[in-house]
């Protein structure tokens, strides 16, 4: 029971490669990494493989989180076609470097009928689905994210429904309080706020609240949503709500800091979050 931390990406004190972040992770007493392959899926099998290698010696989870651009709803074909590889890409590749989750932006809805949303994206992720199959790439979950603006397809509803639609040990998604805050203009501001998204998200199956994976950091909004991450000190929202909501509800899981500081925030949520532990 309880949560692993770790940043997203390399931690800023290190400035070595994906190899020298994760034991830079561990030594600074970090359970997790999310590697970014935010700009394209470059990383080679036989550098996956040594990641791989050197993640599971030193006992750190490893995740992915997809190229951005990404953007399944598209009403060009072509874009649908590249954002399905590029999905793919990083499952191949996350899971030759022990990469159990593959975190990805969805789409925005464009034209899409919302109404038509999640059946479209249910299409979209079968396919990659198959694709994975059929490549025998085993153990490596999708995780479409919690998304920060109005205008992009990502709320727990959708995200859930898709992952029903295949079964948790094919889909989980993963959930971003930040982006969840910024999209519902600053809707979580007590512990029950926090607890009502929990419920929501245990609605769809309470085996969900034993695998979260979670990403925090605090945000700026405007009545579109996010505009841009901040460290977990600005409180918006704040982690401690949060912390004490995953305890009442027995989660369990991976928390991967998304604030601009990395790692020292991976850190303090850590902290936080063991003091309320204790506490209770």
């Amino acid at each position: 029971m309880g949560f692993i931390f770790g940043p997203s990406g390399i931690p800023l004190r290190c400035k070595g490669d994906t190899i020298e972040g994760i034991e830079c992770a561990r030594d600074i007493g970090l359970g997790a990494l999310e590697m970014g392959f935010v700009q394209g899926v470059r990383m080679k099998e036989d550098t996956a493989a040594r990641v791989g290698e050197v993640a599971r010696k030193q006992n750190i989870a490893i995740s992915v989180h997809a190229p951005y651009y990404i953007n399944l709803l598209s009403e060009e074909k072509e874009k649908r076609d590249a954002s399905r590889v590029r999905i793919f890409e990083s499952a191949r590749i996350g899971g030759i470097a022990s990469a159990k989750r593959i975190v990805f932006h969805p789409a925005f809805y464009g034209k899409t009928d919302r109404k038509l949303a999640i059946g479209n994206m249910i299409e979209q992720v079968g396919m990659i689905l198959d694709e994975m199959k059929n490549s025998k790439i085993e153990g490596v979950v999708l995780a479409p994210e919690c998304m920060g603006k109005i205008a992009q397809f990502g709320t727990i509803e959708e995200n859930f429904s898709v992952a029903n639609e295949f079964g948790m040990e094919k889909v989980n998604p993963c959930v971003d309080f930040g982006h969840l805050h910024a999209r519902e203009n600053g809707k979580l501001k007590t512990k029950a706020d926090f607890l009502d998204k929990i419920y929501e998200i245990e609605g769809f199956g309470k085996k969900y609240l034993q695998a979260m994976h979670i990403h925090f950091e605090g945000i700026e909004y405007t009545e579109k949503g996010e505009r841009r991450h901040l460290p977990i000190s600005s409180k918006s929202p704040d982690f401690n709500l949060l912390a004490g909501a995953l305890i009442e509800k027995n989660c369990s899981g991976t928390i991967i800091s998304e604030s601009p500081e990395i790692e020292n925030d991976a850190l303090e949520m850590q902290r936080i979050y063991s003091k309320i532990a204790l506490g209770k």
